[in-house]
């Protein structure tokens, strides 16, 4: 399989997606232990195939390439027919009606949790009880802006796109550096946007990086 640069080879030869796993759990491969037990992305040796497993995990091929041919525990093998007959019965009992979490999803699930909508708001809820309740904005609004967070208090405006492309998280530091850097040389640059004087800027700007 030809060695795409979107992914990096680990030791062992393993094929991970760097830039998904860091979007997707929040942490960098790079970064754990040949015995770490986190889940990272990584592509099948075989098939090519993405699937999600533990960064320690030798195994390189995916569950349907390690159970192909001689690897399989019935390669060459057949049930016989009072074998297939049970299988068969057993699969009736627990089908359609007759399975004891037929008719139960969503809200009829033990399960359930609200669903997304109101998962997105716990997460809104948590997100506004760490931040400050009144927060300082260092320039004002444009066109398709976010507001960023540099710290708990303080906020400036930078494009959208920009923000939403630089992955950080303001709970544990995660991409705050390298999104901080931007979003203070942007407002540096944007003179005529700033709220605040210029030396406060920059005093900010030192105390947040």
């Amino acid at each position: 399989m030809s060695f795409d640069p979107h992914f990096y080879s680990v030791k062992g030869g393993n094929m991970i997606d760097r830039d998904k796993t860091i979007k997707e759990f929040g942490y960098d491969p790079d970064n754990l232990k040949s015995k770490s037990g986190k889940s990272v992305f990584r592509l099948c040796a075989n098939c090519g195939r993405e699937q999600i497993v533990q960064f320690r995990a030798r195994d390189k091929l995916c569950i349907s390439c390690v159970q192909k041919g001689d690897k399989n525990a019935m390669y060459g093998k057949t049930h016989s027919k009072e074998a297939r007959q049970k299988i068969s019965k057993n699969h009736a009992n627990v089908s359609g009606k007759n399975n004891p979490m037929y008719g139960t999803n969503g809200k009829t699930n033990h399960n359930w949790k609200g669903g997304r909508q109101l998962a997105s708001a716990r997460n809104r809820s948590k997100r506004h009880n760490f931040l400050d309740s009144n927060p300082i904005f260092l320039n004002k609004p444009f066109k398709d802006s976010n507001a960023h967070h540099v710290n708990t208090t303080y906020i400036i405006h930078i494009p959208k796109n920009i923000h939403n492309s630089m992955y950080h998280r303001q709970r544990d530091g995660m991409g705050m550096h390298n999104i901080n850097k931007f979003a203070f040389k942007y407002l540096i640059n944007n003179k005529e946007n700033i709220t605040v004087s210029i030396e406060t800027a920059y005093y900010i700007n030192l105390m947040c990086l």
